[in-house]
């Protein structure tokens, strides 16, 4: 059985790897995910929301800064980049691809049950993702 750590890296391998069959085999099958954009549970709620990103930003890549490993619980530091090139389908309509590219820090903190990821707590910052796009202005900095 894998380790919560060796559980969390095979689900970011599947990312990078664009794979989202290897992403679901990191999952429980009720597994729960949280994000900016709303809680999902179950495989098919999250192979559809993975999928929608993996299409819009066919060249995401995950790149882990910092992890800790406590009991059950991985924590990461990581950054997300890409270049929006595909279609992001939203709640509030589909996105055109803009070739614009993102670079994005998040955490995550996912809990581990049975060597498998039964929940996956992703945290990051929507404005700063629709400010890349070029999708709404760039706040000033202070």
């Amino acid at each position: 059985m894998a380790t919560p750590e060796e559980a969390y890296e095979r689900l970011v391998q599947g990312f990078n790897d664009h794979d989202v069959d290897a992403i679901m085999a990191s999952y429980t099958q009720d597994a729960q995910l949280i994000t900016p954009d709303g809680e999902l549970r179950g495989q098919a709620a999250i192979r559809a929301y993975w999928a929608v990103w993996l299409e819009a930003f066919p060249d995401i890549t995950l790149t882990p800064t910092r992890r800790l490993c406590t009991g059950n619980t991985t924590v990461e530091e990581a950054v997300a980049t890409g270049t929006h090139t595909g279609v992001l389908h939203s709640p509030q309509g589909d996105i055109p691809p803009t070739g614009k590219r993102i670079e994005v820090p998040y955490i995550n903190v996912s809990t581990v049950e049975g060597g498998l990821v039964a929940t996956d707590h992703n945290a990051w910052d929507r404005v700063a993702v629709l400010e890349q796009l070029g999708l709404i202005p760039a706040t000033a900095a202070t």
